[in-house]
């Protein structure tokens, strides 16, 4: 005798057309910064890491310019970011 199963709920999808639903407590986008900034070490890390260990000029020069790069379009897209909202 095999068990019936219940049937899953439909998800439910917002409307065409609907408005967002707007976040219970306001975005900090200072914090949200700080967060992308954080998640950010996971790839400049192994670029200092290779900045101390090579002899190679172009090698140190290169991963410098990737940092600060990455610096730059972060707090860039942040920017835009709070533009756009406020």
């Amino acid at each position: 005798m095999k068990k019936s199963r219940k049937p899953l709920p439909m998800p439910s999808y917002p409307s065409p057309g609907a408005k967002p639903k707007q976040p219970s407590s306001p975005i900090d986008l200072d914090d949200v910064q700080k967060m992308v900034e954080a998640q950010m070490k996971n790839l400049t890390d192994p670029l200092k890491v290779e900045i101390q260990a090579t002899t190679s000029w172009w090698g140190k020069i290169r991963n410098r310019l990737y940092i600060t790069l990455m610096q730059q379009v972060v707090k860039a897209i942040v920017a835009d970011v709070k533009q756009k909202i406020a």
